[in-house]
């Protein structure tokens, strides 16, 4: 069944027309039976059959005026709140009841002549004489049903009268009570310390705050609308105050509320602040295992996201696997563990996967766990656990065993490392006495030494931390010494130092440890990028095989290339264009975007002159500009600018504002 949506003003409008039809009906049914009945009293010599007729016409016309009052009533009922109406249904009724009993009156009078007439002729019978009596009895039942009508009436109008005093002694109470609620809150009003109102910087999630505070302090007070437009621009900033300033130009009246609009439109618009919302919790930094304070504002933050979105009806934003997966990425890595854990046992319950009211919750949990103050995780590492060189050489099976004297900065603990890296962890030596004594295991980093190190003295702590160096350097010859020689072979006038890579430490090399990298010395690559297609496109043709001669889009090595080739072309280039040209090249573009700024118009008129006719010899075509300066934006083809900027005037129009890197 389709959905119908009822106007309840049409409904009544179309009652009343049903019902004013339905009145002129009856009314028209009243005029004729009227009519009959006065062409019956006319004749002076009236018969029996005359006087029978007479009757049921009588009897008639006091239906038909119950039905009348009847349809009257029931349109007082739907117009009841409109006085005036009200007014003149009552006068028409009036008016009916009049003509009722001026009926009632004239037929009552033509019995009373009929019936002389006939006593003083002896002509009258038991027929005509009992037709006389029940005309008078129904006469003064019409008589009466008009004066109990009248009566109803009135009682009725005293009773709505009634009913609007006391409605008016209300009225009247709740406007004192509202006057003395209002002195009782300006009163506690003026004792609370006074309020700043911020300042709004066009940050979507400090929208509806600032525009609370604003109306609690200026937009609901009695001022002018001038004087808030004016403490508006006051209390926006940077952009958002250039976006409301050409309001003031127009009457304050209008302005005020235009701003207003302005500000809903650009920075409170539910798919601006749910965008924001959705960003704040995805493109943060990773959480750092330790970090139960960074964990504490991450949980605060998911939750402030999921009350908002729902409030705005927009939690399918982020109640989404995608987005739900980017939020897990940022816990630390155990966390992350628990949750998979816990989505897999919600979805064997429940046959799908918990949404991100449970994740929220999840975080929350997670992290007042972190931050519990008796159980929660403390790694702490005391700096009197360091262990000295006196402390080793008491023991004879440490012998041989030497330890640096670490001083300063370098004395403090900065770095743990957890169970999930083994390599680093695992020993190259041990040493170890008897079973109460402590044990050394080296790694690559160094000796650690674990056990009691004090004889006769009863130790709480049973672990020393590991030996560190002095400096990141010192722990990478460590990791591998390199023999070096120089050579000129094959190459005279050129001296080289080359370095031994392949030589290994611990059995392990640093070539094998390092990423060799794409091979750039060949077009081999193609052949991983085969495709097939019809001959000549031509679908009943036959299939050949064909290999890209450019890098994909989407490729996660695309963006690498691209970049390689924009160095290329600058450094090939470098003799023939100035220094700021080559450098905006070489450090101003990320993948396909390029970001600059400059001092002045005729600084930027002449760099996108320059790097479009650098970057032209490299095959490149550099187009979709923009900037903030209209001078220099027409001095770029209209083809070559960003989409939005090409039908706009520039003289007069407002510039669009285009994201860069993420960034308006």
């Amino acid at each position: 069944m389709s959905n119908v949506t009822i106007n309840k003003d049409e409904v009544q409008s179309e009652r009343i027309i049903q019902l004013n039809k339905e009145r002129a009906s009856i009314q028209s049914a009243f005029t004729r039976t009227e009519n009959q009945i006065n062409g019956f009293i006319v004749n002076k010599n009236a018969s029996p059959t005359d006087i029978e007729h007479v009757e049921g016409s009588v009897k008639s016309i006091e239906k038909i005026f119950d039905s009348l009052t009847q349809k009257v009533n029931q349109l007082k009922e739907i117009v009841q709140d409109d006085a005036e109406e009200i007014s003149k249904l009552e006068m028409y009724m009036n008016k009916m009841s009049d003509r009722l009993k001026t009926v009632m009156s004239s037929v009552q009078m033509w019995h009373h002549d009929t019936v002389k007439r006939s006593d003083s002729a002896s002509q009258v019978g038991s027929h005509a004489s009992s037709g006389s009596t029940r005309s008078k009895i129904a006469a003064r039942r019409a008589a009466l049903k008009v004066k109990h009508s009248a009566l109803k009436e009135s009682q009725e109008l005293k009773l709505k009268k009634f009913e609007l005093e006391l409605q008016e002694e209300t009225l009247q109470m709740e406007t004192e009570l509202a006057a003395a609620n209002a002195q009782y809150e300006m009163l506690h009003l003026l004792q609370l310390p006074k309020v700043e109102i911020m300042k709004f910087d066009g940050n979507p999630l400090q929208y509806w705050a600032f525009i609370r505070s604003f109306d609690i302090s200026i937009g609901e007070t009695s001022i002018s609308n001038s004087a808030k437009l004016n403490r508006l621009l006051q209390y926006c900033t940077g952009h958002v105050q250039e976006v409301i300033e050409c309001c003031v130009i127009i009457n304050p009246e209008i302005g005020y509320f235009q701003a207003r609009k302005l500000l809903l439109e650009r920075f409170g618009n539910q798919y601006v602040i749910a965008k924001a919302w959705v960003d704040k919790v995805t493109d943060v930094p990773n959480l750092k295992p330790n970090d139960s304070a960074g964990l504490r504002r991450y949980a605060d933050s998911v939750r402030s996201c999921v009350v908002s979105l729902t409030a705005m009806s927009r939690l399918g934003k982020i109640d989404n696997q995608l987005r739900m997966r980017k939020i897990v990425e940022k816990l630390p890595f155990f966390i992350q563990s628990k949750w998979r854990k816990e989505a897999v046992n919600v979805l064997k319950c429940n046959g799908q996967y918990p949404g991100i009211g449970h994740l929220a919750e999840f975080i929350e949990i997670a992290a007042e766990e972190l931050d519990d103050p008796v159980f929660g995780i403390n790694m702490p590492v005391l700096e009197g656990s360091a262990v000295s060189q006196f402390d080793v050489d008491k023991w004879k099976h440490f012998q041989g065993i030497d330890l640096p004297m670490v001083e300063g900065k370098f004395a403090k603990v900065t770095v743990l490392i957890g169970q999930y890296n083994p390599l680093v962890l695992t020993p190259i030596e041990v040493r170890s006495g008897k079973a109460d004594e402590p044990y050394a295991t080296k790694t690559i980093f160094g000796w650690a030494i674990n056990g009691p190190l004090h004889t006769g003295i009863k130790q709480g702590m049973t672990s020393n931390f590991v030996q560190v160096e002095a400096t990141l350097e010192s722990q990478v010859e460590k990791f591998w010494h390199l023999d070096n020689s120089g050579t000129s072979d094959k190459k005279p006038g050129k001296f080289r130092i080359v370095f031994d890579c392949s030589a290994k430490f611990g059995g392990i090399s640093l070539n094998e440890s390092v990423h060799q990298g794409p091979d750039l010395t060949n077009t081999s690559q193609c052949n991983a990028l085969r495709f097939l297609w019809w001959k000549n496109g031509e679908l009943g043709g036959d299939i050949e095989v064909y290999r890209m001669t450019s890098h994909l889009f989407g490729g996660i090595w695309s963006s690498i290339c691209a970049n390689y080739a924009l160095r290329k072309t600058a450094a090939d280039n470098a003799d023939d264009f100035d220094k700021d040209t080559i450098q905006t090249v070489t450090d101003n573009f990320y993948v396909d975007d390029c970001l600059k700024s400059v001092d002045s118009k005729e600084k930027g008129i002449k760099l996108v002159q320059n790097v479009c006719d650098l970057l032209q010899r490299g095959g490149f075509r550099l187009t979709k500009w923009t900037s903030n300066s209209r001078t220099v934006l027409q001095s770029i083809p209209v083809e070559e600018r960003v989409k939005e900027l090409k039908d706009i005037n520039l003289c007069d129009d407002e510039l669009p504002l285009e994201k860069a890197l993420g960034v308006k």
